[in-house]
């Protein structure tokens, strides 16, 4: 059961709607869904998110801010590369350099993923985030680990 230790916080202790949410991420969680919350500014989502990572599931968390980020942020840098077709003709791609965070999962893959202000970010970004978020997969197409957690809000 890889969220046993999840029970060990006392979650009676907590308001009826903070409750709610966390039982609710957590089923989600537990069939590896990434999940979406959606309310008004203020209603205590990214509070709500932090407490899940770091009191109930114990995980480091990373928060990418959408409406702060532009497109590459998410993406990664492009840079030039050449591959050789099967000919032996060397053609140039344009590959996307991993970002630090993508990094970061990779390494500990036991992380809340927290993509923040989704509805206010550039549709660029919203496709970004929306990748990751449906497809559990990176910009670069690898697949983001079973352990990580994706919220977005």
């Amino acid at each position: 059961q890889p969220y046993q230790h999840c029970m060990a916080f006392d979650l009676k202790n907590t308001d009826p709607y903070t409750r709610t949410m966390i039982m609710s991420m957590l089923a989600g969680i537990k069939a590896h869904n990434s999940q979406m919350l959606v309310g008004n500014p203020g209603l205590g989502k990214s509070a709500v998110v932090g407490m899940l990572a770091r009191k109930v599931l114990r995980y480091d968390m990373i928060t990418i801010i959408g409406s702060q980020k532009e497109p590459q942020d998410v993406t990664g840098f492009p840079r030039q590369s050449s591959f050789n077709l099967p000919d032996g003709k060397q053609v140039p791609v344009t590959e996307y350099s991993m970002q630090l965070w993508q990094f970061q999962i990779l390494r500990k893959k036991k992380i809340v993923l927290f993509l923040d202000e989704f509805s206010n970010s550039t549709p660029a970004v919203q496709a970004s985030m929306l990748t990751i978020l449906n497809e559990r997969e990176f910009p670069d197409g690898s697949k983001v680990p079973d352990e990580t957690v994706i919220i977005g809000a």
